[in-house]
Order: C-alpha cells, then structure tokens, then sequence
C-alpha cells in the first residue's frame, strides 16, 4: 500500500487522516495505519489485508464478488479517498491507465503521495462528471452509504465512457452496472 511516511496527520474541513497502531500477526507485531474519516461518515483505512479481502483477491474471499474476473486495463476511480484503491490497482492488477475524478480541492491537495501513474482529475461534481476518453473500467467508490445513490443516474452518466465490454462496478452494492 501506500508507505506511511508519505502519510501526515490531518485535521481538515471535509475530513481527517489519524494513525493507529494495528496488531499485524499473532506475535503481536504492530505497525501504523493511516486513517482517513470524512465528516460525514465514511472513510478508508491504508491497510493492504483490507484490500486485498475488498478486492476479493485471496481463498475464501467472498466480499465483493464484483470483482471477479474483470479486465482493467484504463481505469476509472470515482472518488480519491486516500488513493488506497487506486494504489493497490497499481501495484496489483494489470492497468494501461488509472484515471482518478475527486470534487474535494482539500483531498486532492493533501493525497500528493501518490505514485506518477496515477492521474487524479479535478471535477465540479464527480456524480455528473464527464470523462474524455473511455475505460475498461469505471469503479464508482463515492460512496459510503447506499441510500445516498442513485444506481440508474451514474450508469446513465457513465455508460457511454466504456469501451466495448467495459464495467462500471459498484462495490458499495456489491453490483456490475
């Protein structure tokens, strides 16, 4: 994951980026972990086993099976958090291009640690934002709660930025669009 000495604590409008000592194996290794809490609710840990379980990436994993058998390729994030998502697809899955669209100046401004091959996207409102190319893949990570959705608008709003055989996948809802 992202190395946590890029990661300062933070206390910000929009949110908060605090560290906390996890417990790693069963001989009670420790390491830190930046977590961002946005105000609203809602955040993200920068802790690879979480990821990697998200991703549905290990035996016996069955979180998000969304994410089963997809091609990545160019890559649409919808949503910056703490750019987890985007660097763990760097470093794990095989990509042409990550694209990242984020609304929040502040997030965008604090998340400068992130690998060159990641492009973050400055948009007006990422729920009606419209990309300049098409993707393989459109992950919408926006949101934190399903009842602040609304499935059918962002599919309308990004379905015509797939390319032939593309997804948008919405892991908050376990779905492909």
């Amino acid at each position: 994951m992202i190395d946590e000495s890029l990661i300062n604590i933070h206390t910000g409008t929009t949110f908060s980026v605090s560290k906390k000592e996890y417990t790693i194996n069963t001989d009670k290794d420790t390491q830190d972990v930046s977590i961002l809490s946005f105000v609203g609710g809602g955040g993200y840990e920068n802790y690879k086993p979480h990821f990697v379980a998200w991703f549905n990436d290990c035996d016996g994993c069955n979180v998000n099976t969304c994410f089963d058998d997809l091609t990545y390729g160019d890559v649409l994030v919808v949503g910056l958090g703490l750019g987890c998502i985007p660097e763990y697809i760097r470093q794990e899955k095989s990509f042409t291009s990550i694209d990242v669209v984020e609304d929040t100046q502040e997030l965008i401004d604090y998340v400068n640690f992130l690998h060159s091959d990641i492009n973050i996207i400055k948009a007006e409102n990422i729920e009606t934002y419209t990309p300049s190319k098409k993707y393989d893949l459109i992950l919408i990570e926006y949101y934190h709660d399903s009842n602040d959705l609304n499935e059918e608008s962002l599919k309308l709003n990004y379905q015509d930025h797939l390319k032939s055989g593309g997804k948008i996948v919405l892991p908050i809802n376990n779905k492909i669009l």
